[in-house]
């Protein structure tokens, strides 16, 4: 589908019928190609549609507020007597 389309809802990933293993599969990939830069997962309200698309094709004002979301976040936690 990311060939295909820069954008799309998650719940278009999982529309067909599936298996359990394929959804797995697919669930993971996208974890990690966020986790990677590659793609952004966007949700402007709670419970809203959540929106992936290809992190290229983002326009600067999501950048820009990601990045704002990003600095305020809680530094990570430590293990206990570190």
């Amino acid at each position: 589908r990311i060939q295909t389309q820069s954008r799309f809802r998650f719940s278009e990933l999982f529309a067909q019928d599936r298996t359990r293993n394929e959804v797995v599969v697919t669930f993971l990939a996208l974890l990690e190609m966020i986790r990677m830069k590659q793609l952004r997962a966007l949700q402007p309200t709670p419970f809203e549609e959540i929106e992936i698309c290809v992190a290229e094709a983002m326009d600067p004002d999501s950048a820009e507020n990601d990045e704002e979301e990003t600095a305020h976040q809680d530094p990570p936690l430590t293990p206990e007597g570190s």
